[in-house]
Formats: structure tokens, C-alpha cells, sequence
């Protein structure tokens, strides 16, 4: 019995080093949260493969997340704190979500300027007036989107960057993909 113990411990010190080495050889090019999905828009498993054999890099999707803000669901609980952790460790390139999910965000979180680096979808952004009276596009409606067009109207969805992402770039080609025609 001590033995098959001791193969474990070794298989799983493997394992957990293979991981290791996997994440040093192959970073995330691109990560990116897709909350309070109810109609299944953004399927993160799909979109992840369709997304990373085009540009052949590693990008780390996630849909499982949900956010009501004020409640205490455990759920609801974790999924915040996923995102403030991610935020945290500029890990966070996009989210995606809804309306309130958005305003429960932007009133505490600094997000990049939409206007700056995608400027040729001005006709999407959502706009907010900053301290200094100038307008800033702090999101980006989705209905357009591969994602969304056509497909439930009535909810709309937004994208919005952390201004503290380290991938703004990786953030924009996404956007502009996910806007193309297919």
C-alpha cells in the first residue's frame, strides 16, 4: 500500500511538472470571460478552437462564469472573485456580458479606451463621460458580432477591457475578428 502511495505522489509531481513545462512553452496569447451567457452566444470551447487554430497561438476562453450583482450565491461569489483575481494579476484581456454586469464594473474598474483601439467600430461603442468631460467608449455592443447577429436582440451583450491588460493588441485582433464577415 505504501508503495502505491509513493507512485502516486510520483505521478502526480510528473504531472503537475509537465504542466509546468507545458505553461513556460506555451503562453496564453489571449484570455478572455464570457458571463451571464443565457442563450449560449459564446460558447468558450468553440470559440477557443475556432479562434486559436487561426492565429495558431494558445488563447484561454472561459463561459461558466455568472455575476448578479449584490447577491450571495456561492456561484455568483466565486465567479466575482475569478474575475477581480484575473484583473489583479493582468491577466484579463476581455469580458463579455451583459448590461448590468458591465455598470456593476465600470464603476470601479478603469477600462480601456474602445475609441483608441478599435476605431472603426464606432457604431457598437457604449460611451461614458469621464472626470474631465470628455467621452470615453468603455464598451462594445455585440449584436453585430459572429456571436450574436441575428440571434436574440432583445439582450444585448458588451465586450470591455480592463485598462490594466497586458494584451491589448491580441485583445483588438479578436475584436476585429469576431466583427468580420464570415
Amino acid at each position: 500500500m505504501r508503495k502505491l502511495g509513493k507512485l502516486l505522489l510520483l505521478l502526480l509531481v510528473l504531472v503537475l511538472a509537465a504542466d509546468a513545462i507545458w505553461q513556460v512553452t506555451h503562453p496564453v496569447s489571449l484570455q478572455g470571460f464570457f458571463t451571464n451567457d443565457d442563450y449560449n452566444l459564446f460558447p468558450a470551447e468553440t470559440i477557443e478552437k475556432e479562434y486559436s487554430s487561426l492565429i495558431h497561438k494558445r488563447v484561454n476562453f472561459e463561459d461558466s462564469l455568472y455575476i448578479i450583482s449584490g447577491s450571495s450565491d456561492p456561484l455568483v461569489t466565486a465567479s466575482t472573485s475569478k474575475i477581480m483575481a484575473y484583473i489583479a494579476a493582468k491577466e484579463l484581456d476581455f469580458v463579455v456580458s451583459t448590461k448590468e454586469v458591465l455598470e456593476h464594473y465600470e464603476t470601479g474598474l478603469s477600462m480601456e479606451d474602445l475609441q483608441i483601439l478599435v476605431p472603426e467600430l464606432s457604431p457598437y461603442f457604449v460611451y461614458r463621460t469621464q472626470s474631465d468631460g470628455t467621452q470615453k467608449a468603455v464598451a462594445l455592443e455585440m449584436s453585430q458580432s459572429r456571436f450574436v447577429q441575428g440571434r436574440h436582440p432583445e439582450k444585448p451583450y458588451y465586450l470591455f477591457i480592463p485598462r490594466n491588460s497586458i494584451r491589448t493588441e491580441a485583445s483588438r485582433d479578436f475584436i476585429r475578428w469576431a466583427f468580420q464577415e464570415r
